[in-house]
């Protein structure tokens, strides 16, 4: 319902496979919900991981969204504070 009335509002619906947004967030394809939730924690600054697993994932479309969409001006990708992990690769333990 929610899909079709954002097309009769002429509002863009874009689909993103469970690969696509695990690469986006963890950087590997066949990430698992742990992995997913723990780079969500990371890169979102949370003091605790997102619970439950339908938060992480909804977290996670956005992240990964806001990986494919060319920025706008005053884009939300500001809202990562600097030295924030972008992915799995650039993460390092305290």
């Amino acid at each position: 319902m929610a899909i079709l009335s954002a097309r009769e509002l002429g509002l863009p619906v874009v689909e993103y496979t469970p690969a696509e947004v695990k690469r986006a967030v963890v950087g590997y394809g066949r990430a698992d919900k742990t992995q997913v939730q723990r780079m969500i924690t990371l890169l979102l600054g949370l003091d605790e991981p997102p619970t439950p697993y339908d938060v992480t994932d909804a977290l996670a479309v956005a992240v990964c969204h806001l990986h494919r969409v060319p920025p706008a001006v005053g884009a939300a990708g500001a809202a990562v504070p600097r030295g924030t992990p972008r992915s799995w690769r650039h993460y390092r333990p305290s």
